[in-house]
């Protein structure tokens, strides 16, 4: 499918939707490969190659929305499409607040995330890709692979808003996966997922910056836990935070802190700029249509401002913050939710050699898992991590350890940010030092 179809075809939907008199309407129109391949005892089991297309219309007449989808791009189909969802309008109540639809962006193209070598693979790349975590996995000590398998999907999207206009606004996403199942322990998952170059290692479910082979040779090796805190984050496990706690910035959520409250030090920002050229998660517009910028969130350690959609920007009395967002695997199905795209840490610039040596005695965090917000007590399962030695540096591998803690109480206690991050799919993440729990007044375990 190529871009020029899939643009044709939404604005076919747009056209359609003028001539049935719509104030307002938007067409998404998207074509999705996605190749897998399974390996077991390093022979090819199965292989599958799904492809889908389709296009999704949205009508919003008197604050009312109607919505209809069609797999299929001919212009019958797609002009029935567009006749149901004008007639679900028409039915329908006005939503509270009325519903809207951004104006006109005119044509751009969204972000640099888009891999050709996903358009180029077929069953043997994609074999040879799990054949890789296959060998990771037999690296460690006592490891027996039986099986792993491998995922390469891409995602085009072209995106019609405005009935005035018919703005466009193209957009790619890719992702390469893989897993082994290791006979080792438990028989723990191992694999690797890989963002714009960037690639991870996985273990029973926790993503971590290391390969599969050396995360079999560090099970044997596990120590208990001495000493929780400080608690030095790196990178990965940062990113795999600010996953749960950007929720704090939700204009959505009831229990987000008010504007001005502090949270943190003098010296910790918190922004989410998906306008950044070089992350790889970065948007030129929202999915609502809106340009994207610098959205300030922590500034001199206070809450200065929240991640909207239109609606919750009208509820709020806020400015939009163009951060609205939709499912990514089939977006023309969802209405705007809200989510960050890059959001970022920044403070008092430590280098990472520094932050080991005031950590000494306590934590060094590569990964975590299960980490869970239930209104401000924030809980999640630390592995993998090292002991910090009385040099500063990394020590024995640790046992799993859970922790229960107050997110604002924590925030307050960061002592460092790390001069340079490494940007994730959705965060900018540096490594982050906490303090001891002296400093904590919340349950800890």
């Amino acid at each position: 499918m190529t871009e020029d179809q899939l643009e044709s075809a939404a604005e076919m939907a747009i056209f359609d939707a003028e001539k049935l008199g719509a104030e307002e309407a938007e067409a998404f129109a998207s074509s999705l490969r996605v190749l897998r391949v399974k390996l077991v005892n390093g022979r090819l089991g199965e292989s599958s190659i799904f492809n889908e297309v389709g296009v999704g219309i949205r009508i919003v007449e008197e604050g009312a929305v109607g919505y209809s989808f069609t797999n299929s791009l001919t212009k019958k189909d797609i002009s029935d499409a567009v006749e149901r969802a004008f007639h679900l309008c028409k039915s329908s109540r006005p939503d509270d607040p009325p519903a809207s639809l951004p104006k006109s962006l005119g044509k751009s193209q969204i972000g640099d995330a888009y891999d050709p070598r996903i358009a180029k693979m077929n069953v043997e790349s994609v074999a040879n890709l799990a054949k890789e975590i296959s060998d990771g996995a037999e690296a460690g000590p006592d490891s027996a692979c039986t099986s792993s398998e491998s995922l390469a999907q891409s995602t085009e999207l072209i995106r019609a808003v405005d009935t005035a206009g018919a703005g466009i606004v193209t957009e790619s996403t890719t992702l390469l996966q893989g897993m082994a199942r290791a006979s080792r322990r438990d028989a723990p998952l191992l694999g690797w997922t890989e963002w714009g170059g960037i690639r991870v290692g996985v273990l029973e479910g926790s993503q971590i910056g290391q390969t599969a082979a050396e995360n079999c040779a560090l099970l044997g090796q596990l120590q208990p836990v001495e000493s929780q805190f400080p608690l030095l984050l790196g990178r990965w496990a940062t990113h795999q935070l600010l996953g749960v706690i950007w929720r704090l910035f939700d204009g959505s959520w009831s229990n987000k802190p008010l504007l001005g409250e502090r949270l943190g030090p003098d010296f910790l920002s918190v922004l989410d700029n998906p306008a950044d050229p070089d992350a790889v998660a970065g948007r030129g517009f929202d999915d609502e249509g809106l340009k994207t910028g610098p959205v300030h969130l922590i500034d001199g350690g206070r809450m200065v401002g929240y991640l909207t959609n239109f609606r919750w920007s009208r509820l709020l009395g806020v400015g939009p913050s163009a951060s609205a967002t939709r499912n990514a695997d089939r977006p023309f199905l969802s209405t705007p939710g809200i989510a960050p795209t890059n959001l970022t840490v920044r403070g008092n610039d430590m280098e990472l050699e520094d932050m080991l040596e005031e950590a000494k005695g306590g934590v060094h965090v590569l990964g975590i898992r299960s980490a869970t917000l239930n209104g401000n007590l924030l809980s999640f399962t630390v592995f993998p991590s090292f002991s910090i030695d009385k040099h500063g540096q990394d020590g024995s591998p640790l046992l799993p350890f859970d922790l229960s803690l107050d997110l604002r109480q924590l925030l307050s206690v960061i002592r460092g940010v790390e001069k340079q991050g490494t940007s994730y799919l959705g965060s900018s993440a540096p490594s982050i030092l906490f303090a001891s729990p002296k400093e904590l007044d919340a349950p800890s375990s």
